[in-house]
């Protein structure tokens, strides 16, 4: 059984990770559905081809997160790993057109 909260395992009558009890565990028809959360796996990948593959990784591995959490219910936990990818990839784009930028001033310079 999953904790509707957070989506984790639950063993016992509480959820191991914010407590909600387990007879709160059934959704029951007047509880909202959240909406999906998007993948930003494309960008992900996209920033890492283009931009900067290091940093570019760790938006994939965050991206790659996201359908899957959002599949147990983890609607949260997908948010914010869908957040995570999407700072990872604009660091990536920064930290390529940062690099990009002293290599033209060293160029015109020299």
């Amino acid at each position: 059984m999953f904790c509707t909260n957070c989506g984790a395992q639950i063993q016992g009558q509480f959820c191991p990770l914010c407590g909600t009890p387990a007879g709160n565990l059934a959704p029951n028809a007047d509880t909202p559905v959240p909406p999906p959360v998007a993948s930003p796996l494309f960008w992900s990948i996209l920033c890492t081809i283009c931009f900067c593959f290091p940093v570019g990784i760790v938006s994939i591995v965050y991206a790659a997160k996201v359908n899957s959490l959002a599949a147990v219910g983890a609607y949260q936990q997908a948010k914010e790993a869908a957040d995570k990818a999407k700072m990872w990839a604009w660091l990536a784009f920064g930290v390529s057109m940062i690099i990009n930028l002293l290599y033209i001033a060293i160029n015109v310079m020299g």
